[in-house]
């Protein structure tokens, strides 16, 4: 299997089990500034940081769909970036060792472009990190912040 295709499968893989915990996938693939970002999702925090599963009917996602004000959630709404990386093993590293300080740069201009893009200026953003290797997920919240960024690339 080439890496094309090991990378489309952790990226569905990773869609789905951010939708099974109660995120709701916005975009995929999306291309902002020349970098392409795998994930973009939203999710919904108690005032304790806690994850509040969105899991609505198809009824209320028609609604949503038509409706995106007269549409109630509960807690507060963040923006979560998510870069994929899927491996069949360690050979070159663990998936996470590939997310540099460059790649983090890009997201985070990224992430900036989408806000200005989408009107998003008062919205919360995180960055994540799912690995997909040997069929497990490892899903790394708030892997890094803005501050973790260098851009350009530094050698």
């Amino acid at each position: 299997m080439n890496t094309k295709a090991r990378g489309d499968i952790g990226e569905q893989l990773a869609c789905e089990y951010l939708q099974e915990k109660g995120y709701t996938v916005l975009a995929r693939n999306l291309k902002l500034t020349s970098c392409e970002v795998d994930i973009v999702a939203e999710a919904y925090f108690d005032k304790f940081g806690n994850l509040i599963p969105q899991k609505r009917s198809f009824f209320d996602k028609i609604k949503a769909f038509f409706c995106k004000n007269e549409v109630k959630k509960q807690g507060e709404r963040t923006l979560v970036f998510v870069e994929v990386k899927t491996r069949e093993n360690e050979e070159h590293g663990a998936p996470e060792e590939a997310v540099d300080d460059y790649k983090k740069g890009r997201y985070l201009i990224a992430a900036k472009s989408y806000i200005v893009k989408y009107g998003e200026q008062n919205t919360p953003i995180r960055f994540d990190v799912i690995t997909v290797e040997d069929g497990k997920i490892n899903h790394i919240e708030n892997a890094f912040s803005s501050n973790d960024a260098k851009y350009p690339r530094q050698r």
